[in-house]
């Protein structure tokens, strides 16, 4: 195998640990789909990797966003919800370590967010 190959495999191996072990007792089967990210030139910027809990509108998500590499660098999750087009999300970047925590309950929005790891959450 080429390093590149092996590289490929323990980004998506660390994936499978980051986001769907946690999960791996819980019954609902989950869709899985791909997306990636070019320039205006077409060049490959980073991946998506989507899972979905199951095909209903509110179910639970996540996205893992990696680099052009297979190198992960941001994971998103967004719960699951009655109301899919005003439920929140959370979203960490271990690159700059933005986070931002996005909460809605009962017609209310809450938003908890930190710029980079050196800042404070607001």
């Amino acid at each position: 195998m080429t390093s590149a190959l092996l590289s490929r495999l323990k980004a998506m191996r660390t994936a499978w640990l980051l986001l769907c072990l946690p999960h791996a007792a819980l019954a609902a089967p989950w869709l899985r789909s791909e997306g990636v990210a070019t320039s205006s030139r077409g060049d490959l910027l980073y991946r998506e990797v989507h899972w979905r809990r199951d095909a209903a509108e509110g179910a639970e998500r996540w996205v893992l966003y990696q680099c052009a590499d297979g190198r992960p660098f941001a994971r998103k999750n967004l719960p699951a919800s009655a109301d899919p087009q005003a439920r929140g999300y959370t979203l960490e970047d271990r690159r700059s370590g933005q986070k931002a925590d996005v909460e809605a309950a009962s017609g209310r929005v809450s938003i908890a967010w930190k710029e980079d790891a050196g800042s404070p959450p607001v």
